[in-house]
């Protein structure tokens, strides 16, 4: 069955759990329910695309939905990540990030608030490129856009990412972060040149994060070698041990079929392999997790309706247990009731976790850039950074992206396991725990190594300025003391000392400007480096007050959903043990149908399941 399909069943399975939850007055319930829709209803599956400047990444995305969205021209740059999902009707909106306004505004230490601006979706290309007025993107994290097209139908996204400038750069440290979030990974090369060792060093590193890895090579069309190039690339690919694929393609071609209509151009084009890539068992999984999710929300929301049920059913089918029953309830009614007090032990977890992963990370991060700071100013100390500035800058940049992404993906994995940690303390009440936080990598502003300093070495006329000055003070000092003794101002000594001061001089000038120049690009790294952890401590420290206050909701709802089924299963047992001998009867009668009703929606539920674990295989 195709995962569209299956979404459709959940839907309705979702539906119907929803007017259940209505029907036994499970508000609580109903708001689980609904957040569970609208994740079935978003990106399941999440495809970066990915690669340097001018490769045609977003040429790639309009030519494989046959849309005119995102930014493709030869002299202009994606700055912006442009998000296109399903929708209905064609609609853009801007992801705007600024400081939260219900907090203090004294504070400088703000969490982010997240809003949406609907924006015409002509402006996307102008907004999420280098064309586009700078005013206009401040705050602009993402701009999401919705299309209807029948790729995206079974919860697909596709992610057009900035250029990374140099898979090495801040930019490329920054892609790679977000490689572990993502479910499918597109990199983007044209024809013209082989792969170069940089992206065979980015694709051992990437594969790492994100198996399901293709590369797409573009512009077959332009290049009349381009299967040399593959070949050759093939080859790179299976000597470093990479089981990569290579999907090359034309847009132009692509495009063309589109006007046209001809399904000769379209395969000729590449596109339809790189489309079955996309539908292939990587997205499947990626649906396959989100269908599982709704699954564990419509499982746990059955199970707390049939709770007070289950209660009744025994006190009213065997009064004599009534006295065990009640007092079984009582304690998880006592459980639960502790579970929402604010000194509830998965509350101390939460907030001692948060606190401990906070000062963990950031001391991950000052250990880090302590390392790189260090490692720098050996380097300069070695050598001369007028001579190795050239060098030196880009490897500094590099070196601090690449810490900087690792202490990112050090926050996520903590973030994770302390969801785990504090899940832990309801897995007496329930079989199985799913959080369903979104822990997304802190997006951090891009600090540029840019210093106003001077490195220039003096040259050879400035040398012989130096050493000039330095004799000329020599001569003229032992040339006055030799006129006491009546020799000429210039004699052979004089001639002599004021040479051999004059090189002292330009020796000393030499060891104080290369002191100078050390000392100020030694400050200059220093100035660099604390604003990279500045920001980056800031976005670490908002991500995580995010994270708690998910964690925080997400457990507090479900502590008052077990209050709330155990307050009522036990006032559904209370009511069944006094019920008359007359009319227990019909009561046990009324309740064993409405058990059975929900009986049937969980029968309903595990063939869906079957069904999605059989998609996923």
């Amino acid at each position: 069955m195709s995962t569209s399909s299956t979404t459709e069943r959940l839907l309705g399975l979702v539906d119907l759990c929803t007017k259940a939850a209505n029907a036994y007055d499970r508000q609580d319930l109903v708001v689980r329910l609904l957040n569970a829709r609208d994740r079935l209803l978003g990106p399941a599956v999440h495809v970066l695309v990915v690669g340097e400047f001018k490769q045609g990444k977003s040429t790639l995305i309009n030519a494989l939905l046959n849309v005119n969205v995102c930014p493709a021209s030869d002299d202009i740059a994606t700055v912006i990540p442009t998000l296109l999902r399903h929708g209905e009707e064609p609609t853009a909106e801007a992801i705007v990030e600024g400081p939260d306004t219900a907090e203090d505004p004294d504070q400088t230490d703000q969490p982010v608030a997240v809003e949406r601006k609907p924006i015409d979706l002509a402006q996307v290309g102008a907004l999420a490129s280098e064309t586009g007025n700078a005013e206009d993107r401040e705050g602009v994290r993402m701009v999401e856009v919705s299309v209807p097209r029948r790729l995206l139908e079974t919860g697909m996204a596709l992610v057009d990412t900035p250029g990374v400038g140099g898979l090495n750069s801040v930019h490329g440290a920054a892609t790679e972060s977000a490689l572990s979030l993502a479910d499918m990974v597109l990199f983007v090369t044209d024809a013209s040149q082989e792969l170069s060792a940089n992206e065979l060093a980015f694709f051992r590193r990437a594969h790492q994060k994100c198996e399901n890895l293709v590369i797409v090579l573009t512009k077959v069309d332009i290049y009349p070698q381009w299967r040399r190039i593959l070949d050759i690339n093939r080859g790179h690919l299976a000597r470093n041990n990479l089981a990569i694929d290579i999907v090359p393609v034309s847009s132009t071609l692509r495009q063309l079929a589109h006007q046209q209509g001809s399904r000769e151009l379209n395969e000729e084009s590449g596109y339809p392999a790189l489309v079955d890539k996309l539908e292939s068992e990587a997205s499947k999984q990626g649906v396959a997790a989100v269908h599982r999710q709704a699954i564990d929300d419509v499982r746990f929301c059955i199970e707390q309706m049939d709770q007070a049920f289950a209660a009744e059913e025994a006190v009213l089918s065997d009064p004599n247990a009534a006295a065990r029953v009640i007092s079984e309830l009582e304690a998880a009614r006592d459980r639960a009731t502790a579970l929402r007090a604010r000194s509830a032990k998965w509350q101390q977890t939460l907030t001692d976790g948060a606190q401990d992963l906070t000062g963990d990370v950031d001391h991950d991060l000052r250990a880090r850039v302590r390392e790189v700071t260090a490692a720098a100013e050996a380097t300069l100390d070695e050598d001369d950074p007028g001579k190795v500035w050239a060098e030196f800058a880009p490897w500094l940049e590099q070196r601090v992206a690449a810490e900087v992404a690792m202490n990112s993906e050090k926050l996520r994995a903590r973030a994770d396991g302390l969801a785990l940690r504090v899940a832990e303390h309801f897995a007496a009440d329930e079989a199985a725990i799913e959080h369903n936080l979104d822990l997304n990598m802190p997006q951090h502003e891009a600090v540029e190594f840019d210093p106003q300093i001077d490195l220039d070495i003096a040259g050879l006329g400035g040398s012989a300025l130096t050493a000039a000055r330095g004799a000329y003070g020599g001569v003229l000092m032992f040339g006055m003391l030799g006129n006491l003794a009546g020799l000429a101002l210039l004699n052979p000594l004089t001639v002599v000392v004021g040479i051999g001061l004059g090189r002292k001089a330009l020796k000393e000038e030499r060891k104080r400007s290369l002191t100078m120049r050390q000392q100020q690009s030694k400050a200059a790294v220093r100035k660099y480096i604390d604003a990279v952890t500045f920001e980056v401590s800031k976005e670490s420290r908002d991500l995580m007050r995010r994270v708690q206050r998910d964690l925080r909701d997400e457990f507090s709802a479900r502590a008052e959903q077990l209050q709330i089924s155990t307050r009522e299963a036990l006032a559904a047992a209370e009511a069944g043990a006094k019920e008359a001998l007359a009319e227990r009867q019909s009561r046990l009668a009324d309740v064993t149908a409405e058990r059975g009703r929900l009986a049937k929606l969980a029968s309903r539920t595990d063939a869906i399941a079957a069904t999605v674990e059989g998609d996923a295989r």
